[in-house]
């Protein structure tokens, strides 16, 4: 049995985004990838992280800035699904929806940002990890659901799933006034489970 990594990244991109957005074209690789995980016996366990194998070669990247903003005119990407079969692109409720109900343990190895959609995306997984807050990487390791700045609410699960993990006052704060927090408080709070 194996534990395999699955990079949060557009494999379209000729060049990809050094925040890990979660349009289209990345939610059908996380699902795909995801699915395929999940239908092989050789695997065990999933961890889910930001970039690619140049990333990761270098020492970190972004988790996920969440929501591809030049997917915002478009319909719905955050609850509605486009397209059939295999080529179904799955909003983002879908795809953590698909990562919550895994039955395969799927951790969320997180450093850099990981806000809006991102946070979603890793709340909906079964462990979130942080580098360490001395770190390097955890030092700029950033988590929220600043949408709330642009005047929308989290739309994929992090208004039910923020409470469910740290306490119904501070996650409450966290959602309504989009507040950012380093990996020391979010381990206080219970929103990582270690570092």
């Amino acid at each position: 049995m194996s534990v395999h990594t699955i990079y949060i990244t557009d494999p379209t991109a000729a060049k990809p985004s050094p925040v890990n957005p979660l349009g289209a074209s990345t939610r059908l690789h996380l699902a795909r990838s995801i699915r395929s995980a999940i239908a092989n016996p050789t695997i065990s366990s999933v961890i889910l992280t930001g970039g690619g194998v140049t990333a990761a070669a270098s020492g970190g990247t972004n988790f996920s800035a969440g929501a591809d903003i030049k997917e915002f005119a478009q319909p719905s990407s955050v609850t509605s699904t486009t397209g059939e079969g295999e080529d179904a692109i799955p909003s983002l409720v879908e795809l953590c929806t698909l990562v919550e109900s895994s039955p395969k343990p799927i951790v969320a190895a997180i450093s850099g940002v990981c806000l809006g959609g991102g946070l979603e995306l890793a709340l909906s997984c079964h462990y979130r990890v942080c580098p360490p807050a001395q770190s390097a990487f955890g030092s700029r390791t950033k988590m929220g659901l600043p949408e709330v700045n642009i005047g929308l609410i989290p739309g994929a699960g992090g208004t039910q799933r923020l409470p469910r993990l740290c306490e119904l006052g501070w996650s409450l704060k966290a959602i309504t006034t989009g507040r950012m927090v380093g990996v020391a408080e979010a381990f206080k709070v219970g929103l990582i489970d270690a570092t």
